[in-house]
């Protein structure tokens, strides 16, 4: 035992990775997670709403909705200091730009994965038409078959 409490193994610790806090799907829709701060609440809400508004909202998207949450609260503490303590300090760029950049892409990587951006939704697909065919001319017919036999 350390002073942190019991060791975790490396088996206990992939577990940990891999448990998600989302405990409910109802009516096939999830729940909104326990622990989350009033801006990731509202980005929870925003994202479900939007997904429920186009009929795509389902109960296996909870996991990605608690990070997409998560990771827009990050970015957005992390943007506040930047913001506070500017982006050079003396004649180095900020260390928490590349937090910035790479919550970024994390942000833009779920909102594809979501179906959130116009690039990442597939168009709806009709039924096949069958287009109608016009009628074949006698004389149409007649040159067809000579250009076969020729």
């Amino acid at each position: 035992m350390s002073v942190k409490g019991v060791r975790k193994t490396a088996e206990s610790r992939d577990r940990d990775r891999t448990k998600v806090r989302v405990d409910e799907v109802r009516d096939n829709e999830p729940t909104m997670p326990h622990g989350l701060t009033a801006y990731a609440q509202e980005q929870w809400q925003i994202a479900v709403d939007y997904l429920r508004a186009d009929g795509r909202l389902h109960g296996n998207q909870a996991t990605i909705l608690e990070r997409w949450a998560i990771t827009c609260d990050r970015a957005k503490i992390v943007d506040a200091i930047i913001g506070v303590e500017g982006v050079m300090i003396g004649d180095r760029p900020h260390p928490l730009l590349a937090t910035s950049i790479a919550l970024a892409e994390k942000i833009r990587m779920m909102a594809r994965e979501l179906g959130m951006t116009p690039a990442s939704r597939l168009p709806t697909l009709k039924p096949a038409e069958k287009p109608e065919l016009a009628p074949v001319s006698p004389i149409a017919a007649l040159l067809k078959q000579r250009e076969r036999t020729a």
